[in-house]
């Protein structure tokens, strides 16, 4: 039951934000894109995913924040409260985790962003969700004039 209101509250916590962004959807195919064709948004996250993949631990830490939050990277006897851990240690210990799949590349996405947050959303398909898919979104908050990881959620 109280994982249902945990989930409730993030839902409606991302109804506030979506209505106060824009939406752009992005298609990519396998092929790399050219970064000056794309929105800042995008390239922002393509970079971000690209260094995810490769294990590009310098860039992912240089481009987060101190500590950032991640839903279900670690298991449930070492989670805290509200699952914001070391960015450091994420991606040393729990990369394979934060990226939640084997690969970004091939599934199709979509970016809210505003003058504060970018925020990158996936919807996988997954036969044991409730709606046959749950959402897998990734945000960056803005910093200093940059945009910085701040974490990974899930939800129904």
């Amino acid at each position: 039951m109280q994982y249902r209101i945990y989930h409730m509250i993030i839902l409606i916590s991302l109804g506030i934000i979506l209505t106060n962004c824009s939406i752009r959807t992005k298609k990519e195919s396998h092929s790399a894109p050219k970064i000056n064709k794309l929105a800042f948004a995008d390239s922002v996250w393509i970079k971000f995913r690209d260094a995810l993949q490769e294990r590009q631990l310098d860039y992912l830490i240089n481009n987060s924040f101190d500590s950032i939050q991640c839903i279900d990277c670690l298991p449930d006897s070492l989670k805290t409260k509200n699952e914001i851990y070391f960015s450091r240690d994420i991606y040393k210990q729990y990369l394979k985790e934060l990226m939640h799949l084997d690969s970004l590349n091939s599934y199709d996405y979509t970016i809210f962003e505003n003058d504060t947050m970018i925020y990158v959303n996936y919807s996988i398909q997954w036969k044991y969700a409730e709606e046959g898919a749950y959402g897998l979104h990734y945000i960056f908050k803005k910093s200093d004039n940059e945009y910085l990881f701040s974490g990974m959620i899930t939800t129904p």
